[in-house]
C-alpha cells in the first residue's frame, strides 16, 4: 500500500513538520467537540497523534493507522495525557472491524489526499457514525482563485516529488455518501498567513 511505505520510510519527518502545520485543524476540531460530554470519538489516521492534546477530557477515543511506526510514537505523545485515555491500533481507516453506527463523531485530518480510493474512506467514516452523529474530514479541496491556485499547485508538485502523492481533491468525491450526510459546513483551516493548507468538511449523517 503506496501510503504504508511513505509512512514507514518518513515517518520521523512527519511527526516534526506536520505538528505544526495541521494545528489549526486539530485546534478548530477540537472546540467543536462537546466538552463536559463524554464522545466515542474514532481518528482514522491518527498518526503520531498530534491531535492528542486537543481533545476534552473524557473523549472515549480510538484512534488507528495503517503505520505501525505512527501507532507507536501516538503511543508514546499518549502517556503526557493521563485523563484522555486512547485505544490506539494498526488497521486500515478504509477497511476497519468496528461495528456498524458505533461512534458519536468520526475525524479524519489529512488522510483522503493520500488514500489510494477516498470514497471508500468516506463511507466507512459513514458506516461506524451513528445516525445523527458527525463526520469531521480535513484535506486539501481544490479551490477557485489565483492565489489558491498557484499554492494549489506548488503544494501538490513538492508531495509528488517528495512522498508520491498529490495533495488536491475535487468536493465531487462526497458524492459518494451524498445521500446519507448533510454537509454542514466547509471551512478553511492550517492557516500559514493568508494561505490556508487545508479545508474541513463538517458531515452530519443522516437519522435512521
Amino acid at each position: 500500500m503506496k501510503t504504508d511505505f511513505i509512512y514507514r520510510q518518513f515517518a520521523w519527518f512527519y511527526d516534526l513538520t506536520f505538528k505544526h502545520l495541521l494545528k489549526g485543524g486539530h485546534v478548530e476540531t477540537g472546540r467543536e467537540l462537546e466538552a463536559g460530554r463524554c464522545l466515542r470519538v474514532a481518528e482514522l489516521g491518527v498518526g503520531p497523534g498530534h491531535s492528542l492534546p486537543y481533545y476534552p477530557d473524557g473523549t472515549e477515543l480510538y484512534g488507528i493507522d495503517v503505520s505501525a511506526e505512527m501507532i507507536e510514537m501516538a503511543r508514546k505523545r499518549a502517556g503526557r495525557f493521563p485523563n484522555l485515555k486512547p485505544c490506539l491500533e494498526v488497521m486500515d481507516a478504509m477497511n476497519t472491524s468496528f461495528p456498524d453506527d458505533f461512534f458519536d463523531v468520526v475525524i479524519s485530518f489529512s488522510v483522503i489526499t493520500v488514500v489510494d480510493r477516498p470514497e471508500s474512506l468516506l463511507k466507512e467514516a459513514l458506516r461506524i457514525c451513528k445516525p445523527g452523529g458527525r463526520i469531521f474530514i480535513i484535506g486539501r479541496m481544490k479551490r477557485e482563485g489565483l492565489l489558491d491556485k498557484i499554492n494549489q499547485r506548488l503544494t501538490s508538485r513538492l508531495t509528488m516529488l517528495l512522498f508520491g502523492y498529490r495533495t488536491t481533491l475535487d468536493q465531487k468525491v462526497y458524492d459518494s455518501i451524498a445521500g446519507d450526510v448533510k454537509i454542514l459546513e466547509r471551512r478553511r483551516v492550517n492557516r500559514i498567513g493568508p494561505v490556508s493548507l487545508s479545508d474541513m468538511m463538517i458531515l452530519q449523517k443522516n437519522e435512521a
